[in-house]
């Protein structure tokens, strides 16, 4: 990607003077050399203080290393961001490009935690995963915040069809009759002592993915409510609390970190982030490891536009990568995007799910408030900018 703007380093200006030319703006900067090889690239609040406190030379407690930034650093580019999201899918872009070797030890944002639905073995399962493939034939339901929130959704999935809890035992059903104490009491399907098929326990294992969607929820909550009146009524008072406790742990799935999660088949989601001024929005769509921005809209003009943007967002190409270096580019685009998912309350966008889009005029309201609301209190929002985006992470780098 280019940059918003380069300066070579004058020699006959000092440091103040001549940092006037970069903009007082949160964003991402790059030094470079004699020969423009890399020197450091990093984020920043504020382009114009932050490269001013890394090349001073002046200050006591000036340490080594900025010294010798100040005496190897003969040019700085910069591109800006209005928004944490925005910055570090820029610092990406950036660090694959300058440092296409090991730009993976600058990025700051963890793998995303997912239930991963085993469907490529005979007896599958489910496991709590931080690495994802493309899928098929096995899928992912995610993301989920931690570790936690995936385990306590393969819980309720393994509670809710009477899968198997001992793997182990499942897979030697073909040479042995053992059994585990959950099938003893009955409180699976029975797999291990061949009660089903492989086939009707993928059917199972499939069944789960239902529970992935918001719609698949509903429609449990609405079955097992049927099956919790059908046996009270015989008088199965047991067997009704344990429905009426499923009902129970399937509606609290979204507050316990569910609100984001699908099938990653279905990883699609609109962002609106603030323009480059503040009359201006910029909306981004992503599909899976695809993210790519849209033209720039006013924010008056939103309710005229609103409906294009969604069609805009619902057309994005969805064709997973094969090569494997583009399949680790596409798993990082995905942790970037779910990092900012969970910390949605505190960055400057707007986060949707594409399959779970209020309606036209709901959304133009939604982004309307949120961004008259900044407009009106821009000295605010910048001041929350520059102490968001100037993190730790991504780290900076420097060869």
């Amino acid at each position: 990607m280019d940059f918003d703007g380069s300066i070579v380093v004058p020699s006959n200006q000092d440091l103040q003077n001549w940092t006037l030319a970069l903009p007082a703006r949160a964003g991402i900067y790059f030094l470079w050399g004699a020969e423009h090889e890399p020197i450091l690239l990093a984020t920043a609040g504020s382009l114009r203080a932050t490269v001013r406190r890394k090349l001073a030379q002046s200050s006591p407690q000036a340490t080594t290393r900025q010294t010798k930034l100040a005496e190897i650093t003969k040019g700085v580019s910069w591109t800006q961001a209005n928004s944490n999201f925005v910055a570090y899918r820029q610092f990406h872009q950036l660090a694959q490009a300058i440092y296409p070797a090991n730009y993976r030890q600058m990025l700051g944002w963890p793998d995303t935690w997912w239930v991963k639905v085993c469907l490529s073995e005979p007896f599958g399962r489910l496991l709590a995963t931080q690495k994802i493939s493309v899928p098929g034939p096995d899928e992912y339901i995610g993301p989920v915040p931690n570790a936690k929130a995936a385990k306590n959704f393969i819980n309720l999935a393994s509670d809710r069809y009477g899968l198997c809890r001992n793997y182990e035992i499942l897979q030697q059903t073909a040479t042995t009759t053992k059994a585990c104490a959950y099938a003893q009491m009955g409180k699976c399907c029975g797999a291990c002592l061949g009660k089903i098929s492989a086939s009707q326990y993928q059917k199972l294992l499939a069944e789960v993915l239902k529970l992935a969607e918001p719609q698949g929820r509903l429609q449990q909550q609405h079955k097992l409510e049927k099956m919790m009146k059908e046996s009270a009524a015989n008088l199965q008072f047991e067997q009704a609390e344990n429905n009426k406790k499923l009902i129970k742990r399937i509606t609290e799935l979204e507050d316990k970190g569910f609100q984001w999660a699908g099938n990653l088949r279905r990883f699609w989601y609109l962002i609106i982030a603030p323009g480059s001024d503040r009359h201006h929005l910029w909306p981004w769509r992503v599909n899976g490891g695809t993210i790519e921005p849209g033209e720039p809209t006013k924010l008056a003009e939103i309710e005229q536009k609103i409906a294009e943007i969604v069609d805009w967002a619902r057309q994005a190409s969805r064709q997973p990568p094969l090569e494997r270096p583009e399949i680790q580019k596409w798993r990082e685009s995905i942790s970037l995007v779910s990092y900012f998912l969970f910390r949605s309350h505190s960055d400057q966008c707007l986060y949707y799910k594409l399959d779970n889009l209020p309606n036209p005029a709901d959304l133009a309201e939604q982004i309307s408030d949120k961004f008259r609301a900044s407009k009106t209190n821009k000295a605010k929002l910048e001041g929350s900018n520059q102490a968001n985006i100037d993190l730790k992470t991504p780290v900076d780098w420097q060869e």
